[in-house]
């Protein structure tokens, strides 16, 4: 359907085939963050873009805080989140797709009813930037700052780079400008991910422009439209993380080629570890378990899966008493009802998200 509407506009005159990009933010009760990364946004160089911000039911004065600062800033519109993208992309990209230096940025704001997760709300701005037609769709943190050659450098790797498809920056620490998070990364064989470069000072980047990587996350990527279009967005199995790690596991059964660029740079807000005196700290670890034996199980052979999941349960059963001095008897909870969800679940979407984190007791139930 969407590639229908693309094509019709095109042969109606009002598109002219794919051209520029759209930067995808998901805002969540966190305007602060989102008017500084806006703001960045603005000094960025030399690429034709427009700006989707999607409000995910913050329900608080988010929109109008955004909204309010950016007055004057931005070619600024608002939208309820039940329109249709190819409306939205005709109503408010398709008019000023040919952005010009003299004019302010376009800014369209998305204003959701409740919040359906990262996943959900980055691909309902790629649809949209698929029915306006738009060349490349950059997914970027709303926690992030960036570099005003960052843009430029992303989109002229891949105009240099024809067989890649997917590229990230360089991303650093936000508090740290000179300490590297990371550069991309490998998945490994057995269920997990290394990053590329993590720790390292900017002062020891080899002399190298760029690195292939097999993973990426989803705090900044730039994407090509056709990409998108024929292998999907973001998984919406699961509603809290994991879906940068499925993207992943995707690309790379599909033999798709992603690199870092190296010379394109942002900051990143990395989150805090997680609290271990809260009363739910041990159910969003297990959140993260069950998300990554979920997805691991739809990508490799059943029997393979069964013995990783099998050593993996032992590992987790020693680190849960050795950094998060979890009692033998809470241990034994937690690995049962993991091997109980990893065999039962097809995800772990929003309403059952809600019921981990909302039942203390979760964990315990049999």
């Amino acid at each position: 359907m969407v590639e229908f509407v693309s094509i019709l506009l095109i042969g109606l005159g009002l598109m002219d085939g794919r051209e520029g990009v759209l930067i995808i933010l998901l805002n969540y009760k966190n305007w602060q963050d989102t008017i500084e990364c806006l703001d960045s946004l603005r000094k960025l160089q030399s690429v034709p873009f427009h700006i989707l911000l999607i409000d995910n039911g913050s329900q608080d004065s988010s929109v109008a805080e955004i909204c309010g600062w950016a007055s004057g800033k931005f070619n600024m519109s608002t939208v309820p989140g039940n329109r249709n993208p190819a409306d939205i992309a005709r109503q408010c990209i398709l008019p000023e797709t040919k952005v010009r230096e003299d004019i302010e940025p376009v800014l369209i704001i998305v204003e959701n009813q409740e919040n359906a997760g990262f996943a959900a709300g980055c691909n309902q701005g790629i649809q949209i930037a698929l029915s306006a037609g738009m060349e490349y769709v950059w997914l970027l943190n709303n926690d992030t700052v960036v570099e005003p050659s960052s843009l430029c450098k992303l989109v002229s790797f891949l105009d240099n780079n024809p067989s890649c498809q997917a590229v990230t920056p360089q991303i650093r620490y936000y508090n740290k400008p000179s300490v590297i998070w990371n550069c991309g990364g490998e998945l490994k064989w057995y269920g997990a991910r290394t990053y590329y470069l993590l720790n390292h000072s900017a002062e020891q980047l080899s002399g190298k422009d760029s690195l292939d990587v097999t993973f990426v996350t989803g705090c900044s990527l730039l994407l090509r439209s056709s990409l998108l279009e024929k292998h999907g967005g973001l998984s919406e199995k699961f509603f809290f993380g994991e879906e940068d790690f499925e993207f992943c596991l995707r690309m790379k059964k599909n033999n798709i080629r992603m690199s870092c660029c190296l010379g394109a740079l942002i900051y990143h807000k990395v989150s805090a570890s997680v609290d271990n005196a809260s009363s739910k700290f041990l159910n969003k670890v297990y959140v993260h378990y069950v998300n990554r034996f979920i997805n691991l199980r739809d990508y490799w052979p059943r029997l393979f899966w069964l013995f990783w999941r099998l050593c993996y349960c032992i590992f987790i059963y020693d680190l849960l008493g050795r950094k998060y001095n979890i009692s033998r008897r809470d241990k034994v909870a937690f690995i049962r009802r993991l091997r109980l969800d990893s065999s039962l679940l097809p995800g772990v979407d929003r309403e059952r998200f809600f019921a981990i984190m909302n039942d203390v007791d979760y964990i315990s139930k049999r």
